[in-house]
């Protein structure tokens, strides 16, 4: 489930979630690139949805993330490599942002939370 925050992880554990398919992909991106963001011809809606491993949201912050860098340099039109690499950038955010071994719970605290669930299941 490395596409949801951790307060939603915790809450759906037993449900996992795949990422979305090719044709899933290509509607995120045809919804999510307005016609009135001026394109170059080399951005295309089927390329991009070739890219894996990414769903709706990093489909939406990545056209978000191109347009305000494009404004920011003056340049006049998205090109398909400004969205290409504001998918890597989101990617390469998450693969730093995993948890490092400080933030795993210990045996300890762990044996608490089973204890703390089927307390919980009991009351039911």
């Amino acid at each position: 489930m490395d596409n949801y925050d951790k307060a939603f992880e915790t809450r759906v554990r037993h449900k996992h979630f795949t990422k979305p398919n090719y044709k899933a992909r290509r509607e995120f991106w045809r919804k999510h690139l307005p016609i009135e963001l001026p394109q170059k011809q080399d951005v295309s809606i089927e390329e991009l949805a070739k890219i894996e491993d990414i769903c709706g949201r990093d489909v939406k912050n990545a056209v978000i993330d191109s347009a305000v860098r494009i404004a920011r340099s003056g340049k006049q039109f998205l090109e398909l490599d400004d969205l290409i690499e504001a998918i890597e950038r989101i990617k390469n955010s998450r693969i730093t942002s995993q948890p490092s071994n400080s933030q795993k719970l210990t045996p300890e605290e762990l044996a608490e939370v089973r204890d703390k669930l089927v307390a919980a299941q009991q009351v039911k």
